[in-house]
């Protein structure tokens, strides 16, 4: 990956190479919580803390159609199906009570809902 990281000017001052290398290390630093992957079609692929209680792996498309393998809820590990940005479908742990299943919600509903989550 060509000129990912700011160069640092031998001829600058100081206060500049410091800042320039602080900026690096931010980038660095951001990668450590999360790393993501995007294609020319708006399709992305995110990896480590996601907010909101999901670390994991997100696969989505442009549309949020996709799914999301992880933890998604505190001590609910699962992988978690999406249409259009709504979680359609769930195997892993139930979110109420972390029983073991697959379960499927008709179309536009809401699986975790369903499930008590």
């Amino acid at each position: 990956m060509p000129n990912r990281f700011n160069r640092i000017i031998s001829t600058g001052s100081t206060a500049a190479a410091f800042n320039t290398i602080n900026q690096n290390f931010a980038q660095l630093d951001a990668e450590a919580v999360k790393k993501q992957f995007k294609d020319a079609n708006g399709n992305s692929m995110i990896s480590g803390n996601l907010g909101e209680e999901l670390f994991g792996t997100s696969l989505l498309d442009s549309e949020g159609t996709g799914m999301f393998m992880g933890l998604y809820r505190a001590n609910r590990f699962g992988t978690v199906y999406y249409f259009k940005g709504t979680p359609v479908g769930l195997d892993g742990m139930a979110p109420d009570d972390g029983r073991i299943g697959s379960w499927r919600a008709k179309p536009g509903q809401n699986v975790i809902t369903l499930l008590g989550g």
